[in-house]
């Protein structure tokens, strides 16, 4: 683009010149060497962007592993809560268990049966009856 318009400008003065030659070799190697130059800036411009690029994909890259990471140990916590919730209950299950069966021998121990009860209370009733002590009469 600049050098079509550095050939506009070289024509014109050509032609106002009445041919006196129009550029001359100075000129057309300084427009080469800008072109060069200018050629070099853009190479280097599309290097950056494509390192910039690069930068940004590789942390993407970061981000999304940190993220899976974060999600992997966050499913790890949670399967090991759910562990812990299952071990305490069977241990509460357990527990339950052991005290029922404490509370039925306990009930056992000290439940006399009534037709004990009843033997016993004959059988005291009888010996007040026939005590030497008293003169009571059946």
């Amino acid at each position: 683009m600049r050098r079509d318009r550095l050939d506009i400008i070289g024509r014109d003065k050509g032609e106002q010149g009445g041919g006196g030659g129009g550029r001359g070799e100075e000129e057309e190697e300084e427009e080469e060497e800008e072109e060069e130059e200018e050629e070099e800036e853009e190479e280097e411009e599309e290097e950056e962007e494509e390192e910039e690029e690069e930068e940004q994909e590789e942390e993407q890259e970061q981000e999304e592993e940190q993220e899976q990471e974060e999600e992997q140990q966050h499913q790890q916590q949670e399967q090991e809560q759910e562990q812990e919730e299952q071990e305490q209950e069977e241990q509460d299950q357990e527990a339950v268990k052991e005290l029922e069966a404490v509370n039925l021998c306990l009930k056992q121990r000290n439940t006399v049966p009534e037709n004990i009860v009843i033997v016993t209370f004959h059988i005291l009733r009888t010996a007040v009856y026939f005590s030497p002590a008293t003169s009571i009469s059946p």
